[in-house]
């Protein structure tokens, strides 16, 4: 379709009719404007006008020279095919040809403005959330760059936030996401009030997890609690403390008081891989409701999101209760997120070594026929090595792709 824009509009005016194009989209894509002004280099030569790019899905383009231009998807010419466009006007194109465009015109030096319009990725919401345990840690690897999260922002170039603790359960992990309730009790200085004060109040947790729980880490969170901002606080002892952000009065708090997570709720719109489970394996139900709610925490209607497996360790292999257990509950993962199941497990057994380079050890020989990660891919009997973490990284970015996320 071409559509001939009033040749008395400014071209600011012109560009801002066609704003909505590039308006972002909630799957992530939005159309991105590039501008492209040029010149003839020669006259009565045709030339590239522009070169050829995927998603291409518009072109903008005004002719403000004295003499008349021709444009064309294939030799741009004086006749049609190619397409007029008179001394002053200006036309938009709507195209999805991903080959070169031509333009043509009599004189040296003829100008034109032209923007090119296509699909992009809009990257503030192509950031990757990877949210979990130890598994998402890193625990095993060198550190740094060997960590999964660098790995996989340096496979994809986007950026990827890490939102783990070691050692958590699923329902920790839900309760640090804001995805189900936290209730505490303030126990001093003053029972059952938050202090007027910036000191520190002593906290006990009324049956429910502890969001901060990493045994023997200090750990420190922003939050609220009964409707006033602070800190909630975890000592290496597990000891627990919440210290307003700024005086003001006494808060009376009840029984069981509210911690809610302050945190930064932008992500709740990007790509979220969430792998809990292999420090609650036995609490088979508990882990698909903590993973509903934090599924249910997540903004757009069609939510990008990915469900890792629970890893066996090198001991849970066929014949053990744990290996059937774990078994079990990966099945009715797969059940119920279908295609949003992303078994990076399995896929390490089979492929993992293959794609690391690695030659199978003895050792690697037999953890495969026993169906867990082989050792030359692991630190430990449960962590990922570096080369583990990479190839998880290899997994998790091509699953990322292959959605055109």
């Amino acid at each position: 379709m071409v559509d001939l824009i009033g040749v008395d509009e400014t071209w600011g005016a012109i560009r801002g009719r066609l704003n909505g194009l590039t308006e972002p989209s909630r799957s992530g894509y939005y159309f991105e404007e590039i501008s492209r002004p040029g010149s003839l280099a020669a006259a009565g030569v045709a030339q590239v006008l522009l070169a050829a790019r995927q998603n291409r899905r518009g072109i903008l383009l005004r002719n403000i020279s004295a003499g008349d231009l021709w444009v064309s998807r294939y030799r741009a010419g004086y006749n049609p095919p190619s397409l007029l466009i008179k001394a002053g006007e200006a036309r938009f194109i709507q195209t999805r040809y991903e080959g070169s465009w031509q333009i043509i015109g009599k004189t040296l030096g003829q100008q034109w403005e032209c923007v090119e319009y296509g699909d992009g990725l809009d990257h503030s919401l192509s950031t990757i959330v990877l949210r979990g345990d130890s598994l998402t840690e890193s625990a095993g690897s060198s550190g740094g760059a060997a960590t999964l999260g660098q790995r996989l922002a340096a496979r994809l170039q986007r950026t990827v936030s890490v939102d783990a603790v070691g050692g958590q359960s699923s329902a920790q992990g839900a309760a640090r996401f804001g995805a189900i309730p936290v209730s505490v009790q303030i126990s001093s200085p003053t029972a059952a009030q938050i202090r007027a004060d910036t000191g520190a109040n002593t906290i006990n947790f009324v049956s429910t997890p502890n969001p901060l729980f990493s045994p023997g880490v200090s750990r420190s969170m922003t939050c609220i609690c009964e409707g006033v901002q602070g800190t909630f606080t975890k000592n290496a002892s597990e000891g627990a403390s919440f210290t307003r952000s700024a005086a003001g009065v006494a808060v009376d708090t009840p029984v069981n008081a509210a911690i809610i997570p302050y945190f930064n709720t932008d992500l709740l719109d990007r790509i979220n891989i969430f792998e809990y489970g292999r420090n609650n394996p036995e609490e088979g139900t508990t882990l698909f409701d903590d993973l509903a709610a934090m599924v249910a925490m997540l903004r757009p209607r069609e939510p990008r999101y990915l469900i890792s497996p629970v890893i066996n360790k090198t001991d849970e292999i066929p014949g053990t209760a744990m290996y059937d257990r774990i078994m079990a509950i990966n099945a009715q993962l797969q059940s119920t997120y279908g295609d949003k199941f992303s078994d990076y497990r399995t896929w390490m057994i089979q492929h993992g070594l293959a794609q690391a380079g690695i030659t199978p050890t003895t050792q690697d020989l037999t953890d495969i026929a026993n169906d867990t990660i082989p050792t030359s891919l692991r630190a430990d009997s449960t962590h990922l090595n570096d080369a583990g973490y990479d190839m998880k990284s290899l997994f998790q970015a091509n699953e990322i792709t292959s959605r055109g996320w």
